[in-house]
């Protein structure tokens, strides 16, 4: 039996509705970016005991949004280009009410290499995969909150990866999931969810804790580039 007939034998006919709970988080930026010849997916960030970032677990699956422009060009036997660089072939699609699961050729995929907040993109009409164009955006830096209570101390905050930064246009435009950014310290990581709180934007990264004692105030946060 194949990985991909386990997984969906496993599942019933609702294997789709694993990424369908109402624990299930939907990407950050629902809508995909297309061109002539692709289309470029979110990846669902749902994590449970089968999914990682939106990558099944025991079988080559993903799990994004349900759109119409998913549903129409994530077809079975279409290219897709993994974040990797590898370009798989779909094997199945089962689509729920929000979301759909898209089966692809391939050995067991590792979430964190492949899943969100990264995206698939899928060739239309039988074409190779393309990424679309992502108009250049220069880098800038923001100043952090200097926020220091039983949650945050000097705008870092001390239970996961995250920082408190003003909420300015230019930092909601930038700091997005997907996007790369340089700390205080000089490391580069990934954005993995930004929210609005009020006056100020609470970015979270795809890292363990991070000490405030290098990365906080004064210290500042760099954009550095968008999602791909």
């Amino acid at each position: 039996m194949t990985a991909l007939a386990f997984a969906t034998l496993a599942l019933g006919s609702h294997s789709v509705l694993a990424a369908e709970s109402s624990a299930a988080k939907p990407a950050a930026a629902t809508a995909a970016s297309q061109t002539n010849t692709s289309v470029a997916s979110p990846i669902n960030d749902f994590t449970n005991e089968d999914w990682l970032n939106g990558v099944y677990r025991k079988a080559a699956g993903f799990s994004i949004p349900a759109t119409q422009t998913n549903q129409n060009a994530f077809k079975p036997k279409a290219k897709v280009l993994l974040a990797t660089g590898e370009v798989v072939l779909i094997k199945q699609v089962q689509i729920g009410e929000k979301n759909m699961a898209v089966w692809v050729d391939s050995p067991l995929l590792d979430g964190n290499t492949v899943g969100y907040p990264r995206r698939l993109t899928v060739g239309l009409n039988g074409s190779d995969p393309v990424l679309p164009k992502v108009a250049p955006q220069e880098e800038f830096s923001t100043r952090l909150n200097n926020i220091t209570n039983e949650d945050w101390l000097k705008g870092v905050y001390r239970k996961a990866a995250g920082f408190s930064i003003p909420l300015t246009t230019m930092n909601r435009k930038g700091f997005k999931p997907g996007a790369t950014v340089r700390l205080g310290d000089g490391q580069e990581l990934l954005v993995k969810s930004a929210q609005v709180v009020g006056s100020s934007m609470s970015v979270f990264l795809d890292s363990p804790p991070l000490n405030p004692e290098r990365v906080g105030y004064p210290k500042r946060l760099r954009f550095i580039a968008p999602a791909p």
